[in-house]
């Protein structure tokens, strides 16, 4: 399954959300983690989005977000409830 971020972080039509970065890591911990903030029409950056999405040896899978508000406070946060065990030939649910 694969998630839109402007409609999982519930950005405003009128907002732009843009990946700042991904990165991914390997082995008996799998994770795929991503930074987007979130921009004004007028180019500010009101927001910063950190998401991720990790599974375990056994198969378990956490995922959730953060938000940051401009000065880098806490905001709000989510996780994202599990589904269960992942299957080696299953598809991540967050795509950038």
């Amino acid at each position: 399954m694969r998630l839109d971020f402007e409609i999982l972080f519930g950005i405003p039509a009128h907002h732009r959300l843009w990946l700042v970065r991904s990165r991914g890591r390997g082995g008996p911990m799998w994770g795929e983690y991503w930074t987007h903030e979130e921009v004004n029409q007028g180019g500010t950056v009101i927001a910063r989005y950190e998401s991720y999405e990790e599974v375990d040896a056994r198969g378990q899978v956490r995922c959730g977000w953060r938000k940051y508000d401009a000065s880098g406070g806490l905001i709000a946060q989510h996780t994202i409830p599990d589904s269960g065990l992942v299957h080696s030939n299953s598809q991540p649910r967050f795509a950038a």
